[in-house]
């Protein structure tokens, strides 16, 4: 796993040298933009106590009057006593069922709405999936499944953080509401960068390195990290990497 990890770095850091994004924004006009990044732990659906984790990115701009919002809404939780993040090496084949929220469209972003921090409304879909894995003697990975079944699709909902940003609620229709406690949040003028592991507003090699470590993991096997899983497909894959290895910027 290390030699593959080393050439997927290589190959990444190799492309980073040939070029990056550049972001050029009100180079002829007035802009105003706000953007802000919450992580959540949530603790209970409806009345059942649950373990999950929900990342929020939201961007509000403002170009000569005209306004434009944009958010990012994953949520991921599960009733099984077995944690999304196992770094406990199995020492049989099993399965491990969890949920995941995804908004799909946004209708709304509104800041200090109705007394809450934040109000993000639209449509989500919710799935739940099963994992089937299969491992070695050792605990190490063979194989793995997949099955997704869909709980609602398209369906209206809205997430509501606290004044204080303290707590949170995810209400979609058809299934219980969602709720937490808000683990870390940030709010500011700058753009918040998606890969920024460290907190530091730009892509580096550091933030390579770290989603590289939890390469191959997946929800309830290895050192799966939620906010790693860029692109929300279960698992810490390329398509992750390349997501920072693409717009690294030194």
């Amino acid at each position: 796993m290390k030699k593959i990890v080393s050439i997927l770095l290589l190959t990444l850091l190799a492309i980073a040298s040939f070029g990056f994004i550049l972001n050029v924004a009100g180079a002829d006009g007035e802009v105003e933009q706000t953007w802000a990044r919450m992580h959540g732990r949530i603790s209970q659906w409806g009345s059942t106590p649950v373990f999950g984790m929900t990342n929020v990115l939201v961007r509000e701009i403002n170009t000569n009057g005209t306004s434009s919002q944009w958010a990012m809404v994953h949520a991921i939780w599960s009733q099984s006593p077995r944690e999304i993040n196992c770094t406990t090496p199995p020492t049989e084949n099993f399965t491990y069922t969890f949920y995941a929220a995804k908004l799909t469209n946004t209708t709304l972003i509104a800041f200090n709405y109705s007394g809450y921090a934040l109000h993000i409304s639209g449509y989500w879909d919710v799935n739940e999936v099963t994992m089937a894995y299969y491992v070695n003697e050792n605990g190490e990975l063979i194989s793995f499944s997949c099955t997704i079944v869909p709980v609602v699709t398209d369906a209206e909902g809205n997430m509501n953080v606290a004044g204080d940003w303290s707590t949170f609620e995810i209400n979609i229709t058809d299934i219980d509401v969602l709720s937490g406690v808000v683990l870390m949040h940030m709010i500011g003028h700058m753009e918040i960068v998606i890969g920024d592991m460290n907190g530091n507003q730009r892509l580096g090699i550091e933030d390579l390195v770290h989603v590289a470590k939890a390469y191959g993991s997946m929800p309830g096997f290895g050192n799966y990290n939620f906010e790693m899983d860029f692109n929300f497909d279960y698992q810490i894959d390329i398509g992750d990497l390349s997501t920072i290895g693409a717009s690294i910027k030194a």
